[in-house]
């Protein structure tokens, strides 16, 4: 045989190669009623899908009766790849015959039953081959809802094509001849490459699979493996080759402009079959790209789908929801039409899992809108995420957990409850997720704790939830994530432990765990509220001199005092009360005078100009807008605590002080604090400003100041409005100026109020006011007489009859005995009584009543 001979020309009218049908079907003309299943393209990294079910479409439903179309003339050749150019043949072993062709698991029709009319079936697509007719318009789109599901089998059938059909063998190169039986062993023990795939060259040609057979049978005794090897490739070669003309075969149709018309047949149509049809056709022509159908019909199309497609076609369209409603644009769309949530939220009781994936990234993301979040509460969506959370921390038996147990679907679970603790309507109803969500900031995954920790901090904002997190463990396990790589995360780490608490007995857990070097940092953060938060647990742990010295040590004080400066007021409190709590322990009594760190901190003070803004603080009584009253009003107590701490003299801070106009600014403080509200505050501010101002009256400088500032008459008005808050440390700045050579006259003008204060005054105010007294009498014998004599006989007579108040009944004895040296005095002491309450305390054997009361026996000297 001459193998250098070419073979005939193949004809050129040679029958094309029938349509493919759906899987396991055999070769029949093409119904509305009997569609190709749909099967998800891949994507990297989704999830494995489960097979969808029979679509209603599948069970045999009715389809509109089959229209016979006129006859299309032969065209079959246009749609036939290039004959390959001929080759110089091979010596073909020879290979036993093969089975009659297979096609989708049914014997393939034979040629001749289609050489007639390519596509009798499918007359869409035979309009579009060369010079033929076009087919009748009833059985178009826009014929009627009665032609749809025909319509819809033609693009069906257009979309699912593989192709043309394969080209035959090559020039040169014949089908082999038939070879006996046993002819090669090792191609008949893997059951022959032609058998496994229904066919040899009749069935595709010069294929890679004969290829391969020839290859394998040629091996020797290692044929059966590179037989299997060999018809795995052919497998995969084959299954490309069909992905790819069925990929060429969609994109066709799209380029038609199919997708569009589709769309709106779906949404016009109101047959559950009709739609059922559509749905299953679109899925194979934009096979995955549903965005084509979100731009011709919007999410109405997508829910639709949702509505009538298969469970594959569900998960497909669920993921293309899941990643429009990513976009707030997209979100806003949605919503307006609320009702649309309801079918995005029922997908999460699919039974596909990729589709209760999907539908809960959806969710998830809808949550994010305040609108949106009042809806999914009503469709019961809150309580069912936080029983899944709850069942995926309950341990079985057998060690596995409840609950959603992929990690992406927990992760979009998260985010909902997180977007649902960060709204005060639903804060509170969450306390069941804590639980989870504590145990999830240790094992939840890199980007389940962004979210669980964003859920907690929103949480820990609620005084109800706080005592159920600190129950959970989440203060630690919070602290720890202070170190987190993700800045957000250090943010709402800061933000809960601030919210939880800490306490000096935390300090060292901090030290040790290097926390506070994070908290640091985080001062210096771009968020005004994490700077607060941060500063607000240092200044909490600062109370333990070993914390306080690590925190000098690092350079904390710098970055706090900078805060001073910021705009945002929550920020600002939480640093001036850092910085209260470490001076009380820099500027403490038991401390020398010249201590180097109330030195160094004073300095540090003063050079970062901290004293005016803290000043303006005190006299800015204009109403803030946007700025709560009682945030303010913490800002005041803060500013109030730390200058009372660093008027205690150490550093030489008082001269700086009252060089920096800090007495004006009190004196103006005084009457203005009852602008803030009543309460317990309101007392604990009028005290820290007086006793303040006490402490700056010391000062050489003071004196001067506070009276030309009009002093004297606002502490006098404080003594006289009988509140224990204000009397007592008005009196101590009086006492305080009655020193040295008072100016003329403010020993007589204070005298009278001071007496009156004392016959009405509060146990806690006697002490204070006997000594200012005690320095009127001392600067001045001349200031009682009179009314105001007796008057403070009665009173002294009530300090000595309180015995409970052992430090008052001292001060008082003290003042009987200056007063006891004037003759008018003793009168007048005698007059009121204070011999028989002396003797009971001399009874009680205190030697200074005795002492007392021989002065006052004394006998008045003759004139």
């Amino acid at each position: 045989m001459d193998f250098a001979a070419a073979p005939p020309a193949r004809p050129a009218a040679a029958a094309p190669r029938p349509a493919p049908q759906p899987y396991g079907m055999a070769a029949q003309p093409m119904r509305a009623s009997a569609p190709r299943p749909y099967a998800p393209p891949a994507r990297p990294g989704a999830a494995p899908m489960r097979a969808p079910p029979p679509s209603l479409v599948q069970r045999g439903a009715p389809s509109p009766p089959f229209r016979p179309q006129p006859a299309v003339p032969q065209a079959g050749t246009a749609l036939r790849r290039p004959p390959q150019q001929a080759v110089a043949p091979r010596m073909q072993p020879p290979r036993r015959p093969s089975p009659a062709p297979m096609a989708g698991g049914q014997p393939k029709a034979p040629p001749a039953a289609t050489a007639a009319a390519p596509f009798p079936h499918r007359p869409g697509v035979a309009a579009a081959l060369p010079g033929a007719a076009p087919p009748p318009q009833p059985n178009s789109l826009f014929g009627g809802e009665a032609a749809a599901p025909f319509a819809a089998s033609e693009l069906f059938a257009a979309s699912a094509a593989s192709g043309p059909p394969a080209p035959g063998p090559p020039s040169g190169r014949g089908p082999p001849p038939p070879a006996p039986a046993g002819s090669f062993p090792a191609l008949d023990a893997c059951s022959g490459g032609s058998d496994l795939f229904g066919g040899g060259e009749a069935s595709f040609g010069a294929s890679s699979l004969f290829d391969a057979s020839q290859e394998a049978a040629s091996a020797g005794s290692n044929g059966h493996a590179a037989a299997e090897e060999a018809a795995a490739k052919a497998a995969r070669e084959a299954a490309e080759r069909q992905a790819a003309e069925e990929e060429a075969a969609a994109s066709a149709v799209q380029l038609a402009g199919a997708v569009a018309p589709l769309t709106t047949l779906l949404l016009s149509s109101g047959a559950v079959e009709v739609k059922q049809h559509i749905a299953l056709t679109l899925a194979h022509t934009v096979r995955g790209s549903w965005r084509l159908v979100f731009n011709a019909g919007g999410f109405q199309a997508l829910l639709d789908v949702l509505a009538a497609g298969s469970e594959a076609v569900q998960q497909d369209v669920s993921l293309t929801l899941a990643a429009l409603l990513e976009d707030v644009h997209q979100r806003g769309a949605l919503l307006a039409d609320l009702n649309s949530i309801s079918a995005i939220v029922g997908l999460l009781n699919s039974p596909n899992e990729g589709t209760q994936q999907n539908a809960a990234k959806a969710v998830a993301a809808l949550a994010e809108e305040e609108a949106a979040r009042e809806t999914l509460y009503r469709l019961g969506t809150l309580s069912h995420v936080t029983r899944s959370l709850a069942a995926a921390n309950t341990v079985r038996p057998d060690g596995t957990r409840g609950g959603a147990a992929n990690p992406d679907a927990r992760v979009s679970m998260v985010r909902v409850v997180a977007s649902f603790a960060a709204d005060a309507r639903y804060c509170n109803m969450l306390r069941i997720a804590i639980q989870p969500l504590v145990a999830m900031l240790s094992a939840g995954g890199a980007e389940a704790t962004v979210h669980v920790a964003r859920a907690v901090t929103s949480l820990s904002g609620a005084e109800p939830n706080r005592d159920a997190l600190r129950d959970a463990g989440a203060l630690p396990r919070m602290a720890e994530l202070l170190l987190h790589d993700e800045e957000a995360v250090q943010q709402a780490a800061v933000q809960c432990v601030a919210n939880l608490g800490v306490e000096a007995s935390d300090a060292k857990a901090f030290l040790a765990a290097g926390w506070h070097l994070s908290l640091i940092s985080l001062l210096s953060a771009s968020s005004a509220e994490v700077q607060g938060a941060a500063a607000a647990v240092l200044g909490n742990l600062s109370s333990v001199p070993e914390f306080r010295d690590a925190l000098l040590s690092d350079g904390a004080l710098q970055p706090i005092l900078q805060l001073l400066h910021t705009s945002a007021l929550p920020a600002r409190t939480a640093a001036v009360r850092a910085l209260a709590i470490m001076s009380q322990q820099l500027m403490s009594p038991s401390l020398p005078a010249d201590d180097a760190g109330a030195a160094a901190f004073v300095d540090a003070f003063f050079a970062a100009d901290a004293l005016p803004t803290l000043l303006a603080a005190l006299g800015d009584e204009r109403p803030r807008e946007g700025v709560d009253g009682g945030t303010a009003e913490r800002e005041a107590v803060a500013v109030l605590l730390l200058l009372q701490s660093l008027s205690g003299g150490h550093g030489g801070v008082r001269p700086r002080l009252v060089a920096g106009g800090a007495v004006e600014a009190l004196l103006r403080f005084l009457p203005a604090a009852a602008r803030y509200d009543k309460g317990a505050s309101t007392g604990e501010m009028v005290d820290a400003a007086a006793s303040t101002l006490a402490s700056l009256a010391l000062a050489a400088a003071a004196p001067p100041r506070i009276e030309q500032a009009g002093g004297v008459p606002t502490l006098l008005r404080l003594v006289e409005s009988k509140k224990p808050a204000a009397v007592a440390p008005a009196a101590r700045v009086l006492a305080n100026l009655l020193r040295d050579e008072p100016p003329a006259g403010l020993p007589e003008a204070v005298a009278p109020a001071l007496v009156q204060a004392l016959s009405t005054a509060k146990p806690s105010a006697v002490v204070d006011l006997l000594s200012a007294l005690s320095h009127v009498h001392g600067v001045c014998r001349n200031a009682f007489g009179g009314a105001v004599l007796a008057q403070l006989a009665a009173g002294l007579l009530k300090a000595v009859q309180d015995k409970e108040n052992h430090e008052g009944c001292l001060a008082s004895i003290s003042l009987l005995s200056q007063l006891a040296l004037r003759p008018e005095a003793r009168a007048a002491l005698a007059e009121a009584g204070l011999a028989p309450a002396l003797r009971e305390s001399a009874a009680a054997g205190w030697r200074c009543t005795e002492l007392l009361l021989g002065i006052l026996s004394a006998e008045e000297a003759a004139p």
